[in-house]
């Protein structure tokens, strides 16, 4: 009669199963508690954070543009929105001061052929376009001419010692209007263009030929 071997079940039992054997639901399988796997996969902190560059970014974009409303507050609060308290104090040069004064250097003077008269703050500009042939000395006599019809048609009395009144002299302790030319030609003549200059509170012009007869006053009227 065979003899059949029995173990207890304390006793560890090795069966050698087969290739390709799969675990039945009766026989034993390792496992493992869900704690454990929580302790063996716990990464210890590195101590170094990775720090984010979007919020940086967003607060360097931030900051640049408060510095820009800054500075341009600040531009507008010293100078104003244009020119500021620089053009504070002047008398007014209405379009109908200009437009009178335009027409009646038009009227005395054949030899221009336009003219165009605008205030910047405190400059006056007179540019002139003068018919072909028009010598120099002409045109500065013309230009000389149409400052004080400007003048003129303000209807302000002249200050004392002086051609002109105090639209290009001095108001309440403020200097006025100092005056800009530039003549041209028609036929492009060599002398052509002309720059003249007068200053506010001078009765005295001054002129240069594109042949620049007087460096001085060319550098002036062209310097930047």
């Amino acid at each position: 009669m065979a003899q059949k071997h029995f173990n207890f079940d304390d006793e560890d039992v090795k069966i050698k199963k087969p290739s390709g054997h799969k675990a039945s639901m009766n026989e034993t399988q390792e496992f493992h508690f869900k704690d454990e796997d929580d302790v063996v996969s716990a990464k210890k902190p590195s101590g170094k954070r990775k720090l984010k560059k979007w919020p940086i970014v967003l607060g360097i974009f931030v900051l640049l543009i408060v510095i820009g409303i800054v500075s341009v507050y600040n531009m507008t609060k010293e100078d104003g929105p244009v020119y500021g308290d620089r053009c504070a104090g002047l008398l007014p040069i209405t379009q109908n001061i200009k437009t009178t004064a335009i027409e009646a250097v038009k009227k005395d003077h054949n030899s221009v052929k336009s003219i165009h008269i605008e205030t910047a703050c405190r400059t006056v500009k007179i540019d002139i376009v003068y018919v072909g042939g028009t010598s120099a000395r002409v045109a500065e006599s013309i230009a000389q001419d149409a400052a004080k019809k400007l003048d003129a048609a303000s209807g302000r009395p002249k200050a004392t010692n002086s051609a002109f009144s105090d639209l290009f002299g001095t108001y309440n302790n403020e200097k006025q209007y100092e005056i800009n030319f530039y003549l041209t030609a028609e036929d492009n003549a060599s002398e052509y263009p002309i720059y003249g200059t007068k200053k506010a509170g001078s009765d005295n012009f001054n002129f240069t030929l594109a042949s620049v007869r007087d460096q001085a006053t060319y550098n002036k009227v062209n310097k930047k």
